[in-house]
């Protein structure tokens, strides 16, 4: 975009003339990724990118730079620039980029830092019917926190005269037998690294 600008010009023996001087002003144009968040929950937030400058209509994309391993980056719409985005996986830095096209084809980049920091929680798996008898697996596992991870089953109530082995209590997936009709609530206790402590119950009923 080029702008022009009336004003006063010097003559040739220092006398002053009328007249035009053009001054070429390009629009900057320049991609927004938004700035540094920080998420303490796996929710959906929405990303704060934009653009200014450029010549319309403007096209977006996101892309993931980098983040942990093992963890997802999820966004509802990747071209939009204040899409929803979830989080999920270990805690850490996410780093997002946000391009943006113009309609003359020219690119603009910028990069965000997001960081998780959700806190510790042990999950002991969904409450379940099994045979009794029967080597069952657990479904234990643990999010947020600071890694790695200790676990360790206990038993909060069973059956009188029943007996519950686990192969091995220090498993979050550990496989585990129940000798007894009736109601069992297991804990799964989970420490990070940080010697933050989480747990949760989980009911496995047998059934005559």
């Amino acid at each position: 975009m080029s702008r022009r600008f009336a004003g006063a010009g010097q003559g040739r023996r220092g006398g002053r003339g009328d007249g035009f001087v053009a001054v070429s002003v390009e629009a900057a144009f320049i991609a927004l990724a938004g700035p540094r968040a920080t998420f303490v929950d796996y929710d959906a937030h929405a990303l704060s990118g934009g653009a200014i400058g450029g010549t319309a209509p403007l096209t977006y994309a996101w892309t993931v730079v980098s983040k942990p391993v093992g963890s997802t980056v999820t966004f509802d719409d990747d071209t939009d620039p204040t899409s929803d985005v979830t989080l999920e996986g270990d805690n850490g830095e996410y780093v997002l980029r946000l391009t943006v096209t113009d309609d003359d084809s020219v690119v603009r980049s910028d990069v965000t830092t997001l960081t998780l920091n959700a806190p510790l929680a042990a999950d002991a798996g969904a409450d379940d019917t099994i045979v009794i008898d029967v080597a069952t697996p657990l479904a234990g596992s643990a999010t947020g926190g600071t890694e790695p991870y200790t676990h360790a089953w206990t038993v909060v109530s069973s059956p009188a005269l029943s007996t519950v082995v686990f192969e091995d209590n220090t498993d979050p997936t550990s496989h585990v037998t129940l000798d007894t009709v009736g109601e069992y609530v297991l804990r799964l206790t989970v420490t990070d690294d940080a010697t933050t402590v989480d747990a949760d119950d989980v009911t496995l009923t047998v059934d005559p």
